[in-house]
């Protein structure tokens, strides 16, 4: 992994085998492959990695964010930093979801994950926000995304 000239298997296969054994330090040779990896499946395999390092937060949310990414890539982080961190997960799920500019289905992974927040009702209370929102579920012709809209309603305790 440190040397992809000499590598027998792909970043991905490898850090697959390494994560097996539970003595291993994997960590840091996932990060070092999320940082140099141009290809999806090695990258998916690094996140994956990572998702059980307390540590990783700011590198799932980075990942988030970031519109260059592949989507999958954005997916994942969504999922992970959610899990490690889930103050952190809302402020960057808030930013992702009322972004217009950002692609529809991160858009809905963002809002699915504030779901059962408070922050998703605040945000909803605004009807442009709202607006867009739906506009999302529509282009994706999503009937569980727009029923999830539907279900939060501003000021409830839904």
């Amino acid at each position: 992994l440190r040397d992809p000239g000499k590598a027998l298997v792909s970043a991905a296969n490898a850090l697959e085998f390494l994560s097996l054994d539970e003595h291993r330090a994997v960590t840091p040779l996932a990060r070092l492959v999320l940082e140099r990896a141009e290809d999806l499946p090695a990258k998916v395999a690094a996140l994956r990695t990572l998702a059980a390092d307390p540590n990783a937060a700011d590198l799932f949310a980075r990942f988030m964010r970031d519109k260059n990414e592949f989507k999958e890539v954005r997916q994942i982080s969504a999922i992970g930093l959610q899990k490690l961190n889930e103050t952190l997960f809302q402020k960057v799920a808030q930013q992702v979801a009322v972004d217009d500019g950002d692609f529809d289905d991160i858009r809905a992974t963002a809002w699915n994950g504030l779901a059962r927040s408070p922050i998703a009702k605040q945000l909803l209370t605004n009807p442009a926000v709202r607006a867009s929102a739906q506009a999302v579920g529509e282009k994706l012709a999503s009937n569980a995304f727009t029923a999830l809209l539907g279900r939060i309603k501003p000021g409830s305790e839904s």
